[in-house]
């Protein structure tokens, strides 16, 4: 003890003194002493005799056994100087720091190691890389990535409790990004985009419908053309919705479906409306415009705000025949060619539309 600490371990100025230290007091030596140390030199001191080492040989052998250790001890002490940094850095929480974290948990826990290669049982090495790794996955459990306080303590040869929090935190995690990725894949208008290629295709048609019709006067020209060919439409995607059930598996083409079907269901139930009220085809043909005009500002609403530019195209037409009726389909088609653009555009291949973002 005299030659580790510098002092006797019992002192006073009167033998009863020093006696009294003996038998009451327990001398602890410099918190800068090595652990082992400590622990032979407490223990050769112990007050009841049974409890020292049994003979002079057999504290030989400890101090012998520390000092084969003391390489490994000091390993041991200068990973701790920078455990305590660690412990200092992770107790922060902030998330910029996490290179410099990782840093030093790879210096701390190979200083622990190089300690555990000399001396396998080195307890303080043991313990060090324990307290490492779980402050660091405490860190990561606070900064919300469970799954690398996961991977952080199994490294551990003893499952500490906190492994268990992150693997219910991980579960839930992982459960909350597969419904995220699920919820996004539900509103990816490029996810069986065969459905909105169709709903293009038909636009291409609606869009030379009314300039064939007003180049030639022949085209949808009565009710009974106006109610057949909307009826028509209603009925085939009908169809298509029930035997290719695949094409509405996500929100955006339910949606889709769901507004050409009230729109064509719409605009059927006006054209029946239209020649019971005896209105002309002229009219009717017109209303169709603000008919089309609100269906597409209610589509911007529901599925994607860039139709609103069809709806607005749709109500300018509208004005525009009641003033202009004999130039009806022109507006029409010119509304119905900026459907079209406006779906291709929007609804084009993924690849390409994420290229013309890069570019931009």
């Amino acid at each position: 003890y005299e030659l580790v600490a510098g002092h006797p371990p019992h002192q006073g100025e009167t033998a009863v003194a020093i006696l009294t230290s003996v038998v009451l007091s327990r001398p602890r030596l410099p918190h800068d002493v090595p652990s082992e140390l400590a622990q032979i030199s407490g223990r050769a001191m112990q007050p009841d005799p049974a409890d020292r080492y049994e003979s002079i040989e057999a504290l030989q052998h400890a101090l012998q056994g520390y000092l084969e250790h003391r390489g490994s001890s000091r390993l041991a002490a200068s990973a701790t100087e920078l455990l305590g940094k660690l412990l200092g850095i992770t107790a922060e929480r902030d998330r910029a720091r996490s290179e410099e974290i990782y840093r030093l948990l790879a210096t701390c826990r190979f200083g622990f190691h190089q300690a555990l290669a000399v001396w396998p049982t080195n307890r303080d090495a043991r313990a060090g890389i324990a307290r490492a790794t779980i402050a660091v996955a405490e860190y990561e459990l606070v900064c919300g990535d469970p799954r690398a306080a996961v991977t952080l303590l199994s490294e551990l040869d003893e499952r500490p409790a906190l492994r268990a929090t992150a693997l219910a935190a991980a579960d839930a995690d992982a459960a909350r990004r597969a419904a995220n990725e699920l919820q996004l894949k539900d509103a990816d208008p490029t996810v069986h985009k065969r459905t909105r290629t169709i709903i293009v295709a038909l636009a291409v048609v609606f869009t030379a419908i009314p300039f064939v019709g007003a180049v030639r006067g022949t085209t949808l020209n009565t009710h009974v053309h106006q109610i057949a060919w909307g009826a028509s439409c209603f009925v085939g995607l009908s169809v298509l919705a029930f035997y290719v059930r695949n094409w509405t598996t996500t929100a955006v083409n339910r949606r889709v479906f769901s507004a050409a079907w009230f729109l064509f269901c719409a605009q059927t139930i006006l054209a029946v409306g239209a020649s019971l009220m005896e209105i002309s085809i002229e009219h009717t043909q017109i209303l169709n415009m603000l008919l089309w005009g609100a269906i597409a500002g209610m589509f911007a609403l529901m599925i994607d705000r860039w139709m609103a530019v069809c709806s607005i195209s749709y109500f300018i037409a509208f004005l525009l025949a009641t003033q202009f009726p004999e130039h009806r389909l022109y507006f029409t088609g010119t509304s119905n060619l900026v459907l079209t653009a406006v779906m291709g555009w929007r609804w084009r291949p993924a690849e390409q539309r994420l290229q013309n973002e890069r570019k931009a």
